[in-house]
């Protein structure tokens, strides 16, 4: 967990030294029927400088309070309320942009191939703010239309976020801006064929889209879930009924269930929690990884079971592996650096111990060595639902505490590989 906070620590730097490249840039007047007004404070009830036609180009913009840009406009500076500006980024791309040029522009939100068209979303860093531009490509690269969105505020609670949705044969962009939910039709229209469009208040961190066109959103922290059919109702809105559980962060989606899985929870562990898809009633929460490696003071005793598979024993360290179900299989492994690959940390290993079961009532404290700069220790089991659980163990460059990472057995090669994104 630390290390995902470190990473959107830096992406959140990232952004904002992006943002602060594109201060300049203008914005056009939209969404209004004549004009906007230019205002001298950012409120609604202060003195208007001046009407600002539809269409107009602002500059210097920035985002302000109470939801208003800071700009300029003919020799004034003022205050637009957000909502009646779009970006205009024509100032920095050109007409019909690549999709080079495009993700060249900001952070990509997304990148995907609907039907016959490809669509490239990217977010622009404004400072302090949110803004999307969408750009529809055919199938040799070349721009078909585009549309973006006004500026919101940049807040955690309500993060813009761009995906598919729809089905396999009739897609469309999901489009979440301003805690409104849109569906757009992909193609030379985009931007002017919505399907669509729902609020939906304080989601949009993590989704999913059923194979009906079912979407499922929920926000970052305790996460309220929410329910939106194909047709843009919104049929139901949950919560997990705890507030032990926070930071929701992926959704699966099955035949009759929603699992949501919450970064922390109860004793700090990831949680898994099972809403039912008919009405959105929590019929479980779990923890999402079935067994927690932890460090041991000394050495367990009682009903542990213990292995002692260290190299070195002045180098020894005790971790208990404390499983919340029993399961099956478990094995530990050394791990030896075999490569560097553009898209995995690819290890060797070798078993240390194969135990029947690991359960409950008898958890694992394992005496090991950890070597080197890179990790070093892996292990392996099989859960009660047959599933083949695989993690590497890392010692935290922060507080020393134990952290583990998913590892995959390529079935080419028979090696562990960590890749990155997972």
């Amino acid at each position: 967990m630390k290390k995902l906070l470190c990473g959107l620590l830096c992406a959140a730097l990232l952004l904002c030294a992006l943002g602060t490249a594109l201060a300049s840039r203008g914005m056009r007047v939209t969404n209004c029927k004549e004009w906007v007004s230019l205002r001298q404070s950012p409120n609604e009830s202060a003195k208007r400088l001046a009407k600002v036609p539809l269409g107009a180009l602002v500059t210097d913009c920035e985002w302000a309070e109470n939801d208003f840009i800071a700009c300029a406009w003919e020799g004034k500076n003022g205050y637009i309320l957000a909502k009646y500006l779009e970006t205009d980024p024509l100032d920095v791309l050109p007409e019909k942009p690549t999709p080079e040029e495009l993700l060249a522009l900001g952070s990509p939100v997304l990148d995907a191939v609907a039907g016959d068209w490809r669509v490239i979303v990217v977010d622009e860093g404004m400072p302090d703010c949110e803004v999307m531009t969408a750009v529809v490509f055919d199938r040799q690269g070349r721009f078909v239309s585009r549309m973006a969105s006004a500026a919101f505020e940049q807040t955690e609670l309500s993060a813009m976020t761009a995906f598919l949705g729809g089905t396999a044969e009739n897609p469309c962009l999901m489009w979440f801006a301003g805690e409104t939910l849109s569906a757009y039709d992909i193609g030379p229209a985009i931007g002017d064929s919505m399907r669509w469009s729902v609020p939906v208040q304080g989601a949009g961190m993590a989704h999913a889209v059923d194979a009906d066109g079912t979407v499922y959103l929920i926000g970052y922290y305790a996460g309220r879930l929410i329910r939106v059919s194909p047709e843009g109702r919104v049929v139901w809105e949950t919560d997990a009924g705890t507030e032990e559980v926070w930071w929701p962060y992926r959704i699966a989606v099955k035949e009759d269930r929603v699992l949501v899985t919450y970064a922390a929870g109860s004793e700090d562990r990831e949680t898994r929690v099972t809403f039912r898809k008919s009405d959105g009633a929590v019929e479980d929460l779990a923890p999402a990884i079935p067994v927690l490696a932890q460090w041991l003071e000394d050495a367990a005793g009682g009903n542990w079971q213990e292995v002692d598979v260290s190299a070195d024993e002045d180098e020894a360290a005790y971790v208990a592996f404390v499983p919340s179900e029993p399961v099956t299989f478990f094995q530990l492994f050394s791990l030896t650096l075999d490569e560097f690959r553009d898209d995995a940390v690819v290890y060797d290993y070798e078993v240390l111990c194969t135990l029947d079961s690991v359960t409950p009532d008898a958890p694992l404290a394992a005496t090991v060595t950890f070597a080197g700069d890179t990790p070093s220790i892996a292990f392996l089991y099989t859960d009660a639902e047959d599933n083949v659980w695989c993690f590497g163990l890392d010692i935290s460059g922060e507080d020393g505490s134990l952290t583990t990472f998913p590892l995959y057995i390529n079935p080419d090669t028979d090696l562990f590989e960590f890749r990155y994104g997972d």
